[in-house]
């Protein structure tokens, strides 16, 4: 690393740390819940991850996941690692996202300093928490990552017109989907990033309409057209998604009643889902990014801050000198909220158990959305707020200006995530207590040679606290003694009251 990029080695070093540092309570308690002992049990081996590879699960055939969820299981080793190994996928998928906002906020801006910014601002914020410290959310921010790279190398692909980078697009739009359902939005968000054309072209068109003339020449229409008509290409990817994954999952994908008796397409509710986004875009985005978190604002007043909230983003809007990255912005907040929610339109937006808006982790890309969408218009500020070095070098204050930005926000929301995990997390005490048990009874089927078969049909069930919501009425989501791996040589056991006898002696 050369002398001019280690301040932002060092930068990028200490918020991928402040980042850690807002989410070290579940590191240090880690626990699993819900969702997760599902998705762990159907990746248990690799004879059960290849059969449920493109099964769906929860609406969505997502085979990076049962992949990734397979490693976990091999990676633990044991059935008492697992909390501590699931904690991790979060944090480092969230490192790997901050580290990628730089490089892409960097290269669309020119400048290191917009990247910092964004980098910052986005990875050490506590307005997606479940999406980081929450297993089964994690992969949201996996998905996230591979957004990430699809949009990258789309960038690439504007500058350089390579074939290889418009593959590469196509490839990573395509497995997005695979890691979480809100992926199938990576072909869209590359489009609208490549459709607008800050170039030559487009600037024909604008200045004929700057000019007065609404008659534009049929050469320019067309030269317009045919520039952006590969803005579509990163389709394929979500069309070649779609062709694997639909046609032997329709039934189950569409029709299949769910636990609360309906199928998906008696739940699915654009027009529900264009409200939550309203009353999501001003509660969580809005109130929630000022320290609001938890407020929702009366319906009656909504549109009172939706039009002040429109009238501030257009002025941004026009002001800013390039509009890439603020449409990007907004794709990201919108695309992202409606199809959310039009998919969860049967829940109850607030005031209630299982309300939408108290799902963080649906916050992750719109406030991405909106990180993007302040630093698209920064330069404006060029001159006023700040004065950046024309060789992309970041000065001593700017260094300094970024790190105290950094400081405060750890300093903001550090005891924040610290004292709503001590009140709202579980004990893991109970559910370790059973893991080890777990352990300890497959450490007897081994040295018994007792096949992990047959110690489930002797000890019959177990349930693992917490593997569902409590207070939801679900039954628990597995037998913990699915977890038993048995003997690879077991003999042959008929007597179940013997086996109970060495099993739990």
């Amino acid at each position: 690393m050369g002398k001019n990029s280690l301040p932002v080695g060092l930068l990028l070093g200490a918020a991928v740390l402040g980042m850690v540092s807002l989410h070290v309570y579940p590191l240090l308690h880690p626990w699993l819940f819900d969702d997760d002992f599902t998705l762990l049990t159907e990746s248990w081996d690799w004879p059960t991850t290849r059969q449920n590879i493109l099964l769906p699960y929860h609406n969505n055939v997502w085979p990076l996941e049962r992949l990734a969820s397979y490693g976990v299981v091999r990676l633990a080793g044991r059935v008492t690692a697992l909390p501590r190994m699931t904690s991790l996928l979060g944090p480092v998928a969230l490192a790997l996202a901050i580290v990628l906002v730089y490089l892409f906020v960097k290269r669309e801006m020119g400048h290191r300093f917009y990247g910092l910014v964004a980098a910052i601002v986005f990875g050490v914020s506590l307005k997606y928490n479940q999406a980081v410290t929450w297993y089964s959310a994690a992969f949201l921010t996996l998905m996230l990552d591979t957004l990430l790279l699809a949009l990258l190398s789309a960038q690439k692909w504007r500058r350089t017109g390579r074939v290889s980078s418009m593959i590469w697009v196509v490839v990573w739009v395509a497995l997005a989907p695979t890691w979480y359902p809100t992926g199938i939005l990576a072909g869209p968000l590359c489009c609208l990033y490549l459709w607008l054309r800050e170039d030559s072209i487009a600037g024909e068109f604008e200045n004929h309409h700057i000019g007065g003339s609404w008659w534009i020449p049929k050469k320019i229409v067309s030269k317009l057209l045919i520039s952006r008509s590969s803005s579509f290409i990163p389709l394929v990817g979500t069309l070649a998604y779609l062709t694997i994954s639909l046609p032997q999952n329709l039934n189950r994908l569409f029709f299949t009643k769910r636990v609360d008796g309906q199928n998906l397409m008696e739940t699915f509710d654009p027009i529900v889902g264009l409200a939550y986004t309203a009353r999501s875009f001003v509660d969580n985005l809005i109130l929630g990014a000022l320290g609001a978190s938890g407020s929702t604002c009366p319906p009656w007043l909504l549109p009172v801050p939706l039009i002040l909230i429109g009238l501030a983003g257009f002025w941004w809007w026009r002001r800013a000198p390039r509009r890439r990255l603020l449409l990007l912005g907004c794709g990201l907040i919108l695309f992202s909220y409606w199809l959310t929610y039009s998919a969860r339109a049967s829940l109850p937006y607030a005031g209630e158990a299982h309300s939408v808006s108290q799902w963080s982790r649906y916050q992750l890309l719109p406030f991405l959305g909106l990180v993007l969408f302040a630093c698209g218009g920064l330069p404006s500020r060029q001159g006023t707020l700040f004065q950046l070095d024309p060789s992309g070098q970041l000065t001593r204050g700017q260094t300094g200006a970024l790190a105290l930005l950094l400081a405060i926000l750890v300093g903001l929301q550090f005891p924040v995530s610290w004292i709503g995990h001590m009140r709202t997390d579980y004990d893991g005490a109970a559910q370790m207590a059973v893991l080890r048990h777990i352990e300890e009874v497959d450490a007897r089927c081994q040295a018994n040679r007792i096949s992990a078969e047959t110690a489930r049909q002797a000890l019959g069930f177990l349930e693992i606290p917490y593997s569902t919501t409590p207070g939801s009425g679900y039954p628990p989501r597995i037998n913990g003694w699915q977890w038993l791996r048995g003997s690879d040589d077991p003999l042959p056991h008929e007597d179940m009251d013997e086996i109970r006898k060495l099993l739990n002696p």
